[in-house]
């Protein structure tokens, strides 16, 4: 059962997004083009607008569609998150009533904090897609004064993201919390040592969280409005593509320790299914 687990995990552990495996050198190359079409756009006179904005389609469509993508795969790591729910912790449940476990007033609570995880991650991948649906209708405004107004809405998406990803931090934090207090027994079986294993995992997913928030928030000084990238001026902005850079790397970061909680929970569920067999519970 937990090989069938572990390939269950590994096929919705998977950003799309952001994964490096089909269009990873498309969203390199806008990256390092977009501060220049940022650039060429703000500088744009009334007359040439248009025109160069036809011009820079492509960059603005792959970035966008990026964000889509990463925006559905969040709805994927909710499904899993209900997975786990299903296959654990009613299980959980039943242990727990056979050994001793710490007192109510500090117990865990992990099937609740599951369904905070899942609203967060819900919200994220909602914002997510909001973003590439901004991003990309970047590259369709009429004038100066569109595009202006429009990388004020995309500001915006990026601080709401921050947030986003902090609440998701936090929720994977809590309940890293839970299930190491409940592997937090003397003389630990297997399922408690695998509690532990996924509170670990689960830690790591939240601290990635932490620095894809910090990644949206950088975002910000390089789309104000009056400039995008700035290469080139006397006054240079922080660059939107490494700024993009950093955010693809935090995000296979993310991709990864996603993967590690697929192997943790599939030892819960492996303990756990040798623990109804017979295999016992730890001694409190």
């Amino acid at each position: 059962m937990p090989t069938a687990v572990e390939r269950f995990f590994d096929s919705f552990l998977k950003l799309a997004g952001f994964d490096g495996r089909h269009e990873q050198a498309a969203l390199n190359d806008a990256f390092l083009k977009i501060d220049g079409d940022f650039l060429q756009l703000s500088d744009a006179s009334s007359d040439t607008f248009v025109k160069i904005e036809h011009k820079l389609d492509r960059d603005f469509d792959v970035i966008g569609d990026a964000f889509v993508k990463l925006g559905d795969d969040f709805g994927k790591i909710a499904f899993v998150g209900a997975l786990i729910d299903d296959f654990v912790l009613k299980v959980t449940q039943a242990t727990t009533a056979e050994v001793p476990r710490p007192a109510a007033d500090v117990a865990p609570g992990p099937q609740a904090d599951f369904i905070k995880l899942d609203e967060a991650l819900k919200i994220s991948g909602a914002d997510l897609k909001i973003l590439g649906a901004d991003f990309q209708k970047l590259n369709e405004s009429p004038n100066l004064d569109a595009w202006d107004a429009k990388i004020k809405i995309v500001a915006d998406d990026f601080v709401k993201l921050s947030n986003d990803m902090t609440a998701n931090g936090d929720t994977f934090q809590k309940l890293a919390f839970d299930f190491q207090k409940l592997g937090n027994v003397d003389n630990p079986s297997p399922l408690d040592l695998a509690y532990k294993e996924l509170g670990g995992d689960l830690q790591t997913v939240g601290s990635v969280f932490g620095a894809l928030s910090a990644d949206f928030l950088n975002l910000l000084p390089a789309v104000q409005v009056g400039g995008g990238g700035g290469a080139g001026t006397s006054d240079v902005k922080p660059s939107l593509g490494a700024g993009f850079m950093q955010l693809n790397q935090d995000f296979h970061k993310l991709d990864s320790a996603l993967g590690g909680v697929g192997d943790g929970a599939a030892a819960v569920i492996g303990s756990l299914f040798h623990h109804s067999a017979g295999g016992g519970g730890g001694a409190g």
